[in-house]
């Protein structure tokens, strides 16, 4: 069981100043992603969601990876370790720090995302409602659930919050701060979405050749946006200028993607491309990892420019 204690707001964001004052590098939602902060007052604590996942803070947008010149002298030197917390993340997104973590970590490991998020701790806010377009529900998650947390802050009422400490780390940065409290049980809001889709895998493995993709494809404007505002999504391209190698999110869904050096592309065309993304979430990193890809976070639907909701896509599968 985790070590629970309260706390008002006040007391709540003097300990993050606390932290900052500390040295900590401390990310929060500020605006539309997660920033880093000096003055606590600005974090907010009833934010329904970033527009930007916080992926970015351990797997950065772009990156340089080494530089080099033509003398043959390379230098490789790897993003500094510094104590970060990660404070206000929502439990989708910190599922999917958990679920990026086997992608980077498992059987490949990279040390670059290891050298940002080996010493993050994750300060995870608790959902009072269910965000506009959010199914965490449907993949076996919660606006409540732990999994990936160091600490969960659930908001009480207006002026009140429940902390649970899970990990050795997040104990180490709370210090005693606040007294400890019997856990109070906080009814769970009610569901926008019932369907369950946590077993999708079982008909998604039989619909490879279904003509669902296509209609769902014509839509597609193969502009990204689900992808780049997908917190589990990691696909990433490699390019050498004259002097150093840099790292870029790229897209599934751009036409380019998959093509090969001969020119050969396997996947030409949109319907390809949809159905690759879809079968990755839902089916084909199950198989590998025992672990759905998708968190329930809602972003690709809330941004999709044509609408396309993956919920009504995997729905369709189904017999």
């Amino acid at each position: 069981m985790p070590d629970t204690y309260s706390t008002n707001r006040e007391s709540l964001l003097e300990w993050l100043k606390k932290i900052v004052d500390e040295g900590y590098e401390v990310w929060a939602p500020s605006g539309e992603r997660f920033e880093i902060v000096q003055d606590v007052e600005k974090v907010s604590l009833d934010y329904e969601n970033t527009v930007v996942p916080p992926k970015e803070i351990g797997f950065p947008q772009t990156e340089k990876l080494l530089e080099f010149d033509f003398t043959g002298k390379l230098n490789a030197k790897l993003p500094d370790t510094k104590k970060r917390v990660i404070f206000g993340i929502r439990p989708c997104d910190a599922r999917a720090m958990k679920i990026l973590d086997i992608v980077f970590l498992k059987d490949f490991f990279d040390p670059y995302y290891y050298a940002r998020k080996s010493e993050s701790v994750l300060v995870v806010l608790a959902c009072d409602e269910y965000c506009k377009d959010g199914f965490c529900n449907a993949v076996g998650s919660s606006p409540r659930d732990p999994e990936g947390a160091d600490i969960l802050i659930t908001k009480i009422n207006e002026d009140r919050y429940q902390i649970e400490v899970f990990t050795e780390r997040g104990r180490a940065i709370l210090d005693n701060e606040f007294e400890k409290s019997d856990r109070v049980e906080i009814k769970m809001p009610e569901p926008v979405y019932n369907k369950d889709l946590s077993k999708a895998d079982e008909w998604l493995s039989k619909k490879f050749e279904s003509q669902e993709w296509e209609k769902f494809a014509r839509k597609c404007i193969s502009c990204g946006i689900c992808t780049f505002l997908c917190p589990t999504c990691h696909c990433f391209d490699i390019t050498d200028t004259k002097n150093c190698r840099i790292r870029t999110w790229d897209s599934c869904q751009f036409p380019e993607y998959t093509v090969h050096t001969s020119g050969h592309n396997p996947r030409p065309e949109r319907t390809h491309r949809m159905r690759n993304r879809v079968l990755h979430k839902f089916l084909y990193f199950k198989e590998r990892n025992n672990e759905i890809m998708c968190v329930g976070c809602g972003r690709c639907v809330r941004h999709c420019p044509e609408g396309i909701d993956i919920r009504e896509i995997v729905e369709s599968m189904e017999d």
